[in-house]
């Protein structure tokens, strides 16, 4: 199975029995065989984790961790405008912008724009399409 969680959503509503991801070690399908022949249902660990850690990070981005100008900030950065536009649209200094940009990879822990862009997907905050 692939690792993107979005194949791993349309498996689990699919209804399939396990989630074993192509890159884990044969005992971890052969253990899932196992639980199927039980009639249990096995998602392995790593999938697990990966589902976990993307939905905790797009709670954050729906909870208070983030202000609203934050969320604003992230939100036209992900649109893919430059820190001057976005300094321009919001009437403060691109000064003010780079700040803001480094506050959002503190709290998200991520180091890139595409790691940024990525959470704001995920969190519903912009859309793919266009």
């Amino acid at each position: 199975m692939h690792s993107h969680p979005l194949y791993q959503e349309r498996m689990l509503e699919a209804g399939v029995s396990a989630c074993v991801l192509k890159s884990e070690p044969i005992d971890a399908l052969v253990v899932a065989m196992h639980v199927i022949q039980r009639g249990g249902t096995f998602v392995s660990c790593v999938a697990m984790k990966r589902d976990a850690v993307a939905a905790v990070r797009s709670a954050r981005l729906d909870s208070e961790m983030l202000s609203a100008r934050e969320r604003e900030v992230l939100r036209l950065l992900a649109q893919g405008r430059r820190t001057r536009e976005v300094a321009e649209l919001l009437a403060v200094s691109p000064k003010t912008i780079e700040t803001c940009r480094q506050r959002l990879r503190d709290k998200l822990g991520v180091e890139t724009l595409p790691d940024m862009v990525r959470l704001a997907i995920n969190a519903g905050l912009i859309s793919t399409e266009s």
